[in-house]
C-alpha cells in the first residue's frame, strides 16, 4: 500500500467501529494557516505537506470522535469535563474541539491542560494563541516551576511544561476552602506514552490513576510497533495495575496502529 492508500484503509477502519455522526463534523472543519508544515519549510505543493496534515488530521479527528462518543455514552456533558492530553504536538486537538464546539454551538469543555516539554509548551502557545477564538484563555506554566500562582480558572487551555507538572498535580483544583472541585477528568495520548521511557510512562500512570487529578478513563492511539519488547511489557503491566483496557480499533496490516479507552480500576484487584 501507498501512504494515500494506508490511510484512506485506516480511517475507514476506524470509523467502522465508532459513532461517526461527530467525525464527519470534524472532519468537515477547515484547518488553520498554522503549524509545522506552515512555516515556511514545506509549501503545500509538496506532497508530503498534503500527507502529514491529512494523517493529523485523520487522527485527531479520530481522538476526538472516541471522546465525544464515549461521553455521550456515559452521559456527560462535555462541559462538565476536565481534559488531559500527555504530548500534545503543537496544539492541534485543543483547536479542532473548539472549533467543532464553536461551529455546532456545543458549550467548550470545563477545562484543557497539555502536559510536555517545556520548549514544545512554548511552541503550542505560540500556536493556540493565533488560532483559538477569544473566550478561551491561554495559560502558559512552563517557566514557572513550583512558584506558580493559583489553579487557572474554568475554560482555559492551561499548557503544563515539564517542571511545572508536579505543581500543578499537587494543586489540581484546590478550591479556595480547600477543598478539590471532583469534575470528572478524562484524557487523551497520541504516541507520546508509548514513546516515553519507564520513569516518565511510571509517573504518568501515577498522575492519571492515584494523583488529584485521577481521570475517569484515558483514550490512548498508538503504533503497535516498538523499540524495546521488554519496556514495552513493562509499561503494558503498569497499565493493567491500574486500569482496564477497551480496545476501540486496529489499523490496516500496512500501518499497525491500535486506539484504546482505558478505564481507571476502582480499587486494588477491581480490573
Amino acid at each position: 500500500l501507498d501512504g494515500a492508500e494506508v490511510y484512506d484503509a485506516m480511517e475507514r477502519e476506524l470509523q467502522a467501529s465508532i459513532n461517526d455522526t461527530f467525525a464527519f463534523q470534524f472532519q468537515t472543519l477547515p484547518e488553520p494557516r498554522h503549524g509545522l508544515s506552515f512555516v515556511g519549510l514545506l509549501p503545500d505543493s509538496v506532497p508530503l505537506t498534503s500527507y502529514f496534515n491529512r494523517f493529523k488530521h485523520t487522527v485527531a479527528s479520530t481522538l476526538l470522535t472516541v471522546l465525544m462518543t464515549e461521553l455521550q455514552r456515559l452521559g456527560l456533558e462535555l462541559s462538565a469535563v476536565d481534559l488531559l492530553e500527555v504530548g500534545g504536538g503543537y496544539g492541534y486537538l485543543p483547536y479542532l474541539l473548539t472549533a467543532f464546539c464553536e461551529q455546532h454551538n456545543v458549550p467548550l469543555f470545563k477545562s484543557y491542560t497539555i502536559f510536555d516539554m517545556s520548549y514544545m509548551s512554548q511552541l503550542q502557545a505560540w500556536y493556540l494563541v493565533g488560532v483559538l477564538p477569544e473566550p478561551v484563555v491561554v495559560a502558559m506554566l512552563a517557566e514557572f516551576g513550583d512558584s506558580a500562582g493559583e489553579v487557572t480558572p474554568p475554560g482555559t487551555v492551561n499548557l503544563v511544561g515539564t517542571e511545572s507538572r508536579n505543581w500543578y498535580v499537587r494543586h489540581w483544583r484546590v478550591l479556595p476552602d480547600g477543598t478539590r472541585d471532583r469534575a470528572p477528568v478524562v484524557a487523551m495520548a497520541c504516541d507520546s506514552l508509548n514513546e516515553l521511557s519507564l520513569d516518565e510512562f511510571a509517573w504518568y500512570m501515577w498522575a492519571l490513576s492515584e494523583s488529584p487529578m485521577r481521570v475517569e478513563f484515558f483514550i490512548y492511539s498508538h503504533a503497535d510497533a516498538v523499540n524495546d519488547t521488554a519496556d514495552n511489557n513493562q509499561k503494558l503491566a503498569m497499565l493493567n495495575a491500574s486500569f482496564r483496557a477497551v480496545r476501540v480499533a486496529r489499523g490496516p496490516a500496512g500501518y499497525p496502529r491500535q486506539l484504546t479507552i482505558w478505564y481507571r480500576c476502582d480499587g486494588p484487584g477491581s480490573c
